[in-house]
């Protein structure tokens, strides 16, 4: 959601700026401005934040990354699926005892990994993108779509390796898999 005018946009800026917290300060224009602008990233998220804090907390971090995570669940509710960070499925890979995710393994296939897989809850799997130089002498690089299971740690390739010219199409793939379960 966009704010409709300049006016709407200076409108919850001013609204912003007349809280006070819980400790009587008011709005500081120099850090609480800039947290709202780094954690609030939308304008529907701020518009949200002016909305459900009206008359306390200028803007914590705390809260506005509630605010954040609350507009993060609506959106990922709509699109039927969830991100999750890829560190910690290499982290729980590596413990398992694992090595796909080693450095040599990925230095030999020269081998790189999305920041986020994608997954729906209640489900064994999850579904990320690597990309991998299509030769030794060819830099192009090409995608992969993976499939992590979440109770052996084990990671697996879907479709052919190296099927997706373009990262998009992988991604999409991905989703669309982390979709159906």
């Amino acid at each position: 959601m966009k704010f409709k005018s300049h006016a709407q946009r200076k409108a919850v800026m001013a609204k912003l700026m007349s809280m006070k917290n819980l400790g009587g300060f008011r709005f500081d224009p120099q850090e609480d401005k800039w947290t709202v602008g780094r954690y609030l990233k939308t304008d529907k998220a701020k518009i949200k934040f002016v909305q459900k804090f009206p008359n306390s907390k200028g803007a914590p971090l705390y809260v506005a990354q509630q605010v954040e995570s609350e507009i993060k669940k609506e959106n990922e509710s709509k699109k039927g699926y969830k991100s999750i960070s890829i560190g910690d499925i290499q982290y729980k890979n590596q413990q398992a005892g694992q090595h796909f995710f080693s450095a040599d393994t990925m230095k030999f296939f020269a081998s790189r990994t999305e920041s986020d897989a994608f997954t729906k809850d209640g489900t064994d799997y999850a579904y990320f993108v690597t990309s991998e130089k299509s030769g030794f002498d060819d830099p192009t690089r090409t995608f992969t779509v993976r499939r992590y299971n979440k109770k052996t740690h084990g990671i697996d390739t879907i479709g052919d390796f190296n099927q997706y010219k373009k990262r998009g199409d992988a991604l999409a793939e991905a989703k669309e898999l982390a979709k159906r379960g």
